[in-house]
């Protein structure tokens, strides 16, 4: 299979900007996990705060 050079640039950019986003998620994600812990006996709470997170990370 062959594919131009074309082709294998707009890969690799992709590649690069979907590291990029992941290197910020991280550390965000990493950092909810223990507020999400706090909550465990709060279900509606839960589903706030998720829904609140997802909204602004994504």
């Amino acid at each position: 299979m062959y594919v131009s050079d074309a082709d294998i640039g707009n890969f690799r950019a992709s590649s690069i900007f979907i590291t990029f986003l992941s290197l910020l998620i991280a550390p965000i994600a990493t950092a909810l996990f223990p507020a999400f812990s706090k909550l465990e006996d709060n279900s509606f709470e839960i589903k706030r705060f998720f829904s609140l997170t997802t909204k602004y990370m994504t």
